[in-house]
């Protein structure tokens, strides 16, 4: 037998239950038709034997008796067949096992893959991004703070920020989104790694630099090198005032 695919039973020949004999009851006409042939043949031998016939009739006698005994027996046996003939062997069929039939498969659906988010762009555009360290905050912030009230909008990243997640990338999208890079100039600044990305970013997005010197450090050898041929503002000689007015002077200006 071969099975068939997809999860169907297998297929084959069902099994049936052994037929069931059909019984003839022929026993009793035999015996019968018997009993009487000994019958006769006793009692025609005792005629015989007493001289009541001779052997010659109880001969015929016995003879007409097989005769009758077998038409009889052949004629019983016609009737019994026309009259109660033998049913057909009755075959207890297994039932047919029911084709495990596997509900199809619905189809896949295909749905599109959500595109990926669109890197977040800074809320504003700020026409300057100030880098510095945040030990110098206590410079750095009133300066800002006066410069922002003459009409320049600037992104500095404060303390406070850095307690929250993804202040890095907010740090990226503003430096990219900027239209200056400003950067104060410190001996903690020169040491902090924070400026020095800072600076990188700056560079590699192709930012108009303006470096701002706080105090009179030696600027490392790897920053030079991005800020070589850049107008410098020195601040450390100008009163807080004359501070403010200078930076928004040099940040108004057009980047080259």
């Amino acid at each position: 037998s071969s099975s068939s695919r997809g999860g169907f039973a297998k297929r084959g020949r069902v099994p049936t239950a052994p037929t069931e004999p059909v019984t003839k009851s022929s026993g009793g006409t035999g015996l019968f038709g018997v009993i009487l042939v000994l019958l006769g043949g006793v009692g025609l031998t005792v005629a015989v034997w007493q001289g009541y016939l001779t052997w010659q009739v109880g001969a015929m006698i016995a003879g007409g008796l097989l005769v009758a005994v077998m038409f009889l027996n052949i004629l019983l046996a016609a009737l019994r067949g026309s009259g109660d003939r033998p049913t057909k062997a009755k075959r207890r069929s297994a039932p047919m096992p029911e084709l495990a039939a596997e509900a199809p498969s619905p189809a896949p659906v295909m749905t599109e893959a959500p595109n990926a988010p669109a890197a977040v762009a800074s809320d504003d555009e700020h026409e300057v991004f100030v880098s510095y360290s945040h030990q110098n905050a206590e410079t750095v912030l009133p300066i800002v703070e006066t410069v922002e009230a003459k009409g320049l909008s600037i992104w500095i990243d404060k303390e406070e920020m850095r307690a929250g997640q993804g202040w890095a990338g907010q740090i990226v999208r503003a430096i990219k989104s900027a239209e200056r890079f400003c950067l104060m100039c410190s001996e903690q600044a020169f040491e902090s790694d924070h400026v020095r990305r800072e600076v990188y970013l700056a560079d590699k997005y192709g930012k108009a630099m303006v470096p701002i010197k706080l105090d009179g450090a030696e600027m490392p050898e790897d920053i030079e090198y991005f800020l070589a041929g850049r107008q410098w503002v020195d601040l450390t000689s100008l009163s807080e005032e004359e501070r403010a007015a200078v930076i928004h002077g040099a940040l108004s200006e057009t980047p080259n």
